[in-house]
This record gives structure tokens, C-alpha cells and sequence, in this order.
């Protein structure tokens, strides 16, 4: 192990190129506002392409999702489309997103219960609703 402690390099960084050089120096008129080049301008206004989101070429069409049935906690059938091989989505892979977002999407069978019961109290089930 060496005695050798880390000490920060001299002076500030080096300005990127293109950069206004700003600097918040006490000597500064603090009712003076700052200069901005055209590059300053364009970074923050233009972003290069390098920023910009990848692109994917997915699939050529939406893929539906059925649901069991019309209710807003209904699980979506199991199912797997070919056209996911193509773009590198296995059988497995699908079905264990689509189990994993079945599990977060059906309610629970405690709060099941609370509901039908709360249904049966209120005269909502006998009703039809």
C-alpha cells in the first residue's frame, strides 16, 4: 500500500471546445449576465444525433393481447406469437413476461372477497351490478 494521497489536478477543468468559457469568479459584476456562444446555443437547443433514442425495427404490425373476459382485472390469455422470433423474443421469454404481468394485474383473492362482500352488503350483486 502507498503513503501517496490523491490530490485533485491544478486549476480548473479544461474548457470543452465550443464552450463560452463562463466562469463564476468573485471579481465578476454579479448584475452582469452571462455571454453564450452559438455552440452553447446549439447544444442545448440542437442535440446532436448521438442523444437522440435508438431506433429498433420491431415488428410490422401491433400484436393484440386478449384478456379472459371484459372485467379491468382479467387476466390476458396465454398466448405467443411467431412474428416475436423474428425480433428475438423466445416462446419462454413471452410467456414468462406475460405470467409476471398477469400475477401484477389480477386482484388479489383477499380483496376479492372484500369486494363481493362489499357488493352483497351494498345490494349491488343482487342487483346485477
Amino acid at each position: 500500500m502507498s503513503d501517496h494521497k490523491y490530490a485533485p489536478p491544478p486549476g480548473p477543468p479544461p474548457l470543452a471546445a465550443g464552450s463560452s468559457g463562463l466562469s463564476s469568479r468573485s471579481d465578476e459584476d454579479p448584475n452582469q449576465l452571462p455571454v453564450y456562444s452559438q455552440a452553447d446555443v446549439d447544444a442545448l437547443f440542437h442535440p446532436s444525433a448521438a442523444l437522440a433514442p435508438p431506433t429498433y425495427s420491431g415488428l410490422s404490425q401491433p400484436v393484440a393481447l386478449p384478456q379472459l373476459n371484459t372485467r379491468f382485472d382479467s387476466p390476458f390469455v396465454r398466448a405467443y406469437s411467431p412474428a416475436f422470433s423474428a425480433i428475438g423474443i423466445t416462446q419462454d421469454d413471452w410467456l414468462a413476461f406475460q405470467d409476471g404481468l398477469n400475477a401484477a394485474l389480477i386482484g388479489s383473492p383477499p380483496l376479492q372477497i372484500v369486494d363481493t362482500v362489499g357488493k352483497v352488503s351494498s345490494g349491488s350483486l343482487l342487483r346485477g351490478g
